[in-house]
C-alpha cells in the first residue's frame, strides 16, 4: 500500500497528550516491520517511551531531560559508586546527582533469559495492588484492573501502563510529577517518492515539547546511501605457517604485516527511503488530591433520594446524619454487589442480612413490604467513593 505524507507526519498522534489519556505508559518499546530491510515494500514503525518520577524540588533540573536522557538504555541496576550505593530504582543525572525514581525497572540477564519488567514495589503496596499474571488489580476497589503489562507473541515485554487516576494519586502523595520522553519513527521504502510534498527538502517542525523531522533519502537497493562509496581495509599476517597445527605468532611489525585497501560503489538500482521521526517530552502532573495513598478527603459526587418528593441529599451530608435516615434501593443492587469477585451475602433473618462486594465493606440491609432494599444512610455515606457509586446507580 502506498503511504501518503499524512502517515509519516503523524499529525493524528501529535494531537494526543498524556494529560488526556486514561492509561499512562510508564515504559514501552514496540516495533513492527514488514518486508526486507532496504528493499521496496519494507515498512517499519517504532514507538519507545521512558519515564522518571521527579520530586517537585528537582523539577527545574528535570526540564532538561529529553529522549537521550531518559532513553530505554538508561542504567536500571544498583551501583556501588565512590559517593555511595545507588539503588536500582534511583534515577541519576549524568553528573551523578539523584533526580528521581524509575517506576518500572527493567531487569536484564546474561544469557538467553528474557528481560523482566518490574512495577515499582512502593507504588504497588501504596495503591494496594495484587499482581495476577501480567495484570495488577486492586482488591479493595472490586478487583479493578489498575496496571497491565503487554508482551509480544514470543513473551517479550513491550509496554507497561497504569490508570491515570491511580498514578496521579500516587504522585500527589509523594509530591512528584512524571517526566516522560517518547520517540516514534515511521518509514517505508518505495520506488518513487514524487508523491511526497517534501521529497526535495526535509520537513522540520518544533512546537512545545515536540521535535519532528521527515525526509526522503535516496538509497541503493539493500540500504546503502545512494552514490556513497564504501572503503574496505584488509590486514593480515605473512609469517603464519598454515601447515602447523598450533602456530605461535610473534610480535607483529612491518615485516610480517600486509595491508590492502580499496573502494567499492554499489551498482544496485536507486530507490527511496521515506521516514518521519518524532521526539517528545512532556509532564504527567500529580492529581490535586490523594484519597487512596495520603487519605485526602474529597467531596463525594453521589446524591441520594431522601424524601418522598424525590429530593436528593449529598452523600457527605449523610455521614453523620442525626436524623438516622434510611435509603431505599432496587433489589438488583444485592446481586450486583454479592456477585462481584470477593463479594458475599448472608441472611440474618427472612428480611435482613449483610451484603459485601469485598471484605471489610459489608452493609446491613432489610427488605420492606414493597420489596425494596433499605440501608442506614450513614453506613452508605462512609463507603469508598467507587462503592457509593454502585449503590447510587441502583
Amino acid at each position: 500500500m502506498m503511504r501518503d505524507h499524512v502517515w509519516f507526519e503523524m499529525r493524528d498522534l501529535r494531537k494526543r497528550w498524556l494529560a488526556n489519556a486514561v492509561w499512562i505508559p510508564l515504559r514501552a518499546y514496540e516495533e513492527s516491520r514488514t518486508g526486507e530491510h532496504g528493499h521496496v515494500g519494507c515498512e517499519e514503525e517504532v514507538f519507545g517511551l521512558g519515564s522518571v518520577a521527579v520530586p517537585t524540588k528537582h523539577r527545574l533540573r528535570a526540564e532538561a531531560l529529553d529522549w537521550s536522557g531518559i532513553a530505554l538504555g538508561h542504567t536500571q541496576r544498583p551501583l556501588v559508586l565512590p559517593t555511595g550505593y545507588k539503588p536500582a530504582d534511583v534515577f541519576q543525572e549524568p553528573e551523578g546527582g539523584d533526580l528521581g525514581i524509575n517506576l518500572v525497572l527493567d531487569q536484564g540477564f546474561d544469557g538467553a533469559e528474557r528481560h523482566v519488567w518490574h512495577l515499582h514495589q512502593d507504588l504497588v503496596i501504596a495503591l494496594g495492588l495484587l499482581r495476577e499474571g501480567d495484570n495488577w488489580v486492586c482488591p479493595q476497589e472490586g478487583y479493578n484492573e489498575v496496571a497491565h503489562l503487554k508482551r509480544t507473541a514470543s513473551g517479550v515485554p513491550v509496554r507497561l501502563e497504569i490508570r491515570a487516576d491511580h498514578l496521579g494519586d500516587y504522585l500527589a502523595a509523594r509530591d512528584m510529577a512524571l517526566r516522560v520522553a517518547t520517540y516514534r519513527i515511521r518509514s517505508t521504502v518505495v520506488e518513487d517518492a514524487s508523491h511526497i510534498p517534501w521529497h526535495s527538502e526535509d520537513l522540520r517542525e518544533t512546537a512545545g515539547g515536540d521535535r519532528f523531522e521527515a525526509r526522503v533519502c535516496a538509497i541503493h537497493e539493500g540500504g546503502s546511501l545512494f552514490g556513497a562509496t564504501t572503503s574496505v581495509f584488509h590486514m593480515g599476517r605473512t609469517d603464519v605457517d598454515a601447515e602447523e597445527d598450533v602456530p605461535v605468532l610473534g610480535v607483529p611489525d612491518e615485516s610480517n604485516i600486509r595491508t590492502r585497501s580499496w573502494s567499492v560503489q554499489s551498482q544496485r538500482r536507486k530507490i527511496f527511503d521515506i521516514s518521519g521521526e518524532l521526539w517528545r517530552t512532556e509532564w504527567f502532573e500529580p492529581a490535586t488530591a490523594s484519597p487512596r495513598v495520603r487519605g485526602d478527603k474529597i467531596p463525594s459526587t453521589c446524591f441520594f433520594i431522601t424524601d418522598p418528593s424525590g429530593g436528593r441529599t449529598p452523600a457527605d451530608d449523610l455521614r453523620n446524619d442525626e436524623q438516622s435516615r434510611w435509603l431505599w434501593f432496587r433489589p438488583a443492587v444485592i446481586g450486583e454487589l454479592a456477585q462481584r469477585r470477593g463479594g458475599s451475602l448472608q441472611w440474618y433473618t427472612r428480611d435482613t442480612g449483610e451484603v459485601a462486594p469485598v471484605h471489610g465493606y459489608g452493609i446491613h440491609f432489610g427488605v420492606n413490604q414493597k420489596e425494596l432494599i433499605n440501608a442506614y444512610a450513614p453506613d452508605i455515606a462512609r463507603l469508598p467513593e467507587w462503592l457509593k457509586g454502585v449503590w447510587f446507580s441502583s
